[in-house]
Parts: C-alpha cells; structure tokens; sequence
C-alpha cells in the first residue's frame, strides 16, 4: 500500500509541476489531431495550429523514456532533460538555453489550459521523434521511435512498456521497464489504438512481493479477441509459468453437445474444479458441432489479487454459449487451476436444466 501511495504521490507531483494555473487561451487556434506511434492520442490539452507553427503539450512527454520534466513556477521555466541534455523553456519566450548554448525559435512557448506549448519542431529537435503534419487532414503524426512507452501501469507510472523493432504492423520484441530497470523479452504485439497492452501489478501469490501481469492483445474481430500473457517477478524480471489453457480443459472440461431434433442438449461437466452445466435448447438443428470449443475470444483481469482467465465457449462459428472462467493459484513454481466456473449468456439461462 505504501508503494502505491508513494507512486501516487510522485504522479501527482508531476502533474503538477507542469500544470500552471492560467487563464490564456489558444482558442483562436487551430486544433489538430495527433497520431502517436498508429494511436489516436487523446491529449487533456489540445495540439493547435498557431503563428502557422504547430503546438503541441509538452506534458506529453512526461512518461516518455529518458525525458524528464520540472517546472519551476518563480521563473515560469519548465526543464526538459531528455538523455542527461537539459532545455530550459520560458514562458513567452522565443529562445531555449541548451546548456551554454541557446536555441533560437521561430515562434514562443506559451501556456493553455494550464500546459506549457512548445513548437512541434523543438519536440523533434530534443528528443529525435520523427514529426509529420498533414495539412489536409489538419493533423500530426509523430513516431516516438521508442521513447513512447505503448503501455503505462494505472497504479504504478514507474511500470512501463516499450515497443521495439518494429515489422510491418508489428512490434517484434518489447521492453518492460521497472523503477528505470528495463528488460528485454521476445514478445510481439500489433501497433494501434485497438490493441494496447495492459500492466496490472498485484502480489498474486501473496508472498509480499508483487509481479507484474501483462496483457498482449493479439487482435481481434467477429467472435474472436486473442490475448497473450506473461506474469514477471518485479524483483529480476524472471517470467513465472502459467499453465496453459489447453491444458487446464484437457485435464478438468469435458463438453458435449447432443441433437434432438432442434433440440440442443449442451453438457459442461468440470469435474473436481466447478459446478457441471447443462442446457437445453431450442431451435438449434443447424448445430453441427460435438464439442463445445474454448480459446476463440480469450480475456484475463486480476481480482481481489487472484489471476482470473475468461474464455468464450463456441457451439457454432461465432456463436457462443457462455464464459468459463479459470482461477489460478500458485503451486510448486507455476500458476494452475484452482477453480473453475460456466456461466451461460443470459439469453440461455432460461434453458438451463442443471447447474450445480
């Protein structure tokens, strides 16, 4: 708990170190979208068109890697350190002292809604990222080249996670930083909005040291969502074994579906794990399956501290009956099965003859 206070605060603290109580405006300015790394970015302040330079926050810098911000409010100067080079940025004013050196620009930083505007070009300038604006879409694409992480932890800023190497749509390899450690791992991930990665830090074994879950959607579409994930230690970045789903319903979910007619008998028997379900439903003759299949739409959340798998349960190309949901539990060096559950959709409930 101290650790999230703690990171909480740091959070804070951030935010508002850059967030300066004012009351100007770019409302006379043009507002242009921004794509970061294929993502739609959603900024609290807007990127805008002024003095025909484009503006954009440079809050938004603040989880980038190896950028630091600080705002000093008695001499309205933000501190942009990006790899050990620090920039001074005074509101108002056309010149940036790098060092001993200073920077001449072609239009002022100035503040709105409370953030400092800096010209799209300076961005570029101190930290490298290729920068494209798209008149006739009144928009700028930036590509961080690294320096965005894809995915920050809502708990713990300091958890972090890069993409690397980048192939077609496809981040080949990614990097997992920790309070500033990083970490390589092969891992892949699609680039944009749809599948950003997710980082829950829990302690799910309970043994007073947290790990961090990460959550890779692989894609997804018409009755399918595919999602990886990896469980690693915080302490050394070792990744603790889950065992697989396939194998989890290979020792525990036997399924049956049976025809009557148009009459479909569904049978999920769970053996020592859960409750069996059985249904019986109508309209159903075109039913071609024997088997209920497991693993088409696959998501996982954390509870109470306890590792969570949900998967959708198909009768019929893209027509599914319920959920089942596997618990996990912490035995001999892995993450197993301790429970599991079956729960129809509410459209089949009225169908149910046996739950128990």
């Amino acid at each position: 708990m101290k650790k999230i206070l703690s990171s909480f605060i740091a959070a804070v603290l951030i935010s508002t170190a850059i967030y300066i109580p004012n009351h100007s405006s770019a409302a006379s300015s043009e507002v242009l979208s921004v794509q970061l790394d294929k993502r739609l970015l959603d900024l609290d302040t807007n990127a805008v068109m002024k003095n025909e330079s484009p503006y954009v926050p440079i809050y938004m810098t603040r989880s980038w890697s190896d950028v630091r911000l600080h705002w000093n409010q008695e001499t309205k100067t933000v501190t942009v350190t990006v790899d050990g080079q620090s920039y001074k940025i005074v509101r108002g004013s056309r010149t940036v002292k790098m060092g001993e050196k200073t920077i001449t620009l072609d239009a002022a930083a100035y503040i709105d809604n409370g953030r400092v505007m800096i010209p799209a070009s300076l961005l570029q300038q101190m930290t490298g990222v290729g920068i494209q604006y798209n008149e006739k879409y009144r928009s700028l694409t930036i590509n961080s080249k690294g320096r965005s992480p894809i995915a920050v932890s809502d708990t713990h800023p300091d958890v972090k996670i890069f993409g690397e190497n980048i192939e077609g749509d496809v981040y080949k390899g990614l990097v997992l930083e920790i309070a500033g450690k990083r970490h390589h791992f092969d891992w892949e991930t699609p680039l944009g909005w749809k599948e950003v990665p997710e980082l829950i830090v829990s302690d799910l074994n309970e043994d007073g040291k947290s790990e961090v879950v990460v959550l890779l959607n692989q894609g997804s579409g018409t009755g399918i969502h595919a999602q990886d994930i990896h469980l690693i230690s915080m302490s050394d970045f070792k990744e603790i074994p889950i065992e697989a789903q396939e194998e989890t319903i290979k020792n525990w979910v036997s399924t049956e579906l049976k025809k009557d007619g148009d009459l479909l008998q569904a049978s999920i028997l769970l053996h020592d794990k859960g409750d069996d379900v059985i249904l019986r439903i109508p309209d159903m003759g075109f039913v071609d399956q024997s088997e209920i299949g497991f693993g088409g739409v696959v998501y996982h959340r954390v509870e109470n501290n306890k590792l969570i798998a949900r998967l959708g349960g198909a009768f019929y190309f893209s027509m599914y009956l319920g959920d089942l949901e596997i618990t996990y539990t912490f035995e001999e060096g892995r993450y197993v099965a301790e429970k599991l559950k079956f729960t129809p959709f509410d459209e089949y409930m009225p169908y149910v003859q046996k739950q128990n």
